[in-house]
């Protein structure tokens, strides 16, 4: 029948059109709908992108090489929010990964060795001297992340493959590669690299990230962070 037709009767035309009007709002829906977890975001709009920061993963250097190339709004942005990929599905996004082993270890120097602030400033597990005397020891740290709910923790002990929507990515950099993988995404967005790749929050420490790790270890940690690793394609090197 052709709703247009004025021989079709009114209920078949009002039908019609309250199809068009669900399609029509289910279209504007989907616009708005939210991804299905919040993500830590920088994002631009000139160049567009979207970068989902993942901590422990060269997050300094990027902030760094965003604010040299102007986009200074990357410092102050970070919204950690649900957010809808239909609006941003002309935008370029990205994020960084690290070898799950590597990381954790960062993740204890950065938060208990280094800082003893562990990034928890409300809550904190570690309350006075015999806290962090007892977390300085690495397994004690492993100790404690297993008590977690990794999904959702604290982001530098959070399992990667939640800090990126990894259903609406567009370049995926690796930390073991990251000054080639974040020269092509500064060549991609237009960016000035005049000072070239910076390199904030470096460790000077000489002693491998392996060497922390027994095998009873290894294997916790490998447990802990199967998803990352099977996802990510990471392995825990056979020999130093």
């Amino acid at each position: 029948m052709n709703p247009t037709d004025p021989k079709t009767p009114l209920d078949v035309t009002r039908k019609g059109y309250q199809k068009s009007a669900k399609a029509f709002w289910e279209r504007e829906n989907a616009q708005q709908t939210p991804s299905r977890r919040p993500y830590q975001l920088t994002v631009c709009h000139d160049p567009k992108f979207l970068w989902f920061r993942n901590a422990k993963v060269g997050t300094c250097s990027i902030i760094a090489l965003l604010a040299d190339a102007g986009i200074e709004s990357a410092r102050k942005r970070n919204y950690h929010c649900h957010y809808p990929p239909a609006l941003f599905r002309d935008y370029f996004k990205f994020a960084f990964v690290r070898n799950p082993w590597d990381r954790l270890v960062s993740a204890w120097k950065g938060k208990v060795i280094r800082s003893r602030d562990l990034g928890f400033r409300k809550g904190s597990i570690c309350t006075g001297p015999a806290d962090y005397a007892r977390l300085s020891k690495f397994e004690n740290f492993v100790d404690y992340c297993e008590s977690q709910d990794l999904d959702n923790c604290n982001v530098h002990i959070r399992r990667q493959s939640c800090l990126i929507d990894l259903n609406h990515i567009d370049f995926l950099g690796r930390f073991e590669t990251f000054e080639r993988d974040l020269a092509r995404i500064s060549d991609h967005l237009g960016l000035d690299r005049g000072h070239g790749i910076p390199h904030e929050n470096s460790c000077t420490e000489k002693k491998p990230w392996h060497a922390y790790y027994t095998p009873d270890l290894r294997d916790r940690v490998g447990e802990m962070y199967q998803k990352d690793i099977q996802i990510f394609s990471y392995e825990f090197p056979d020999s130093p």
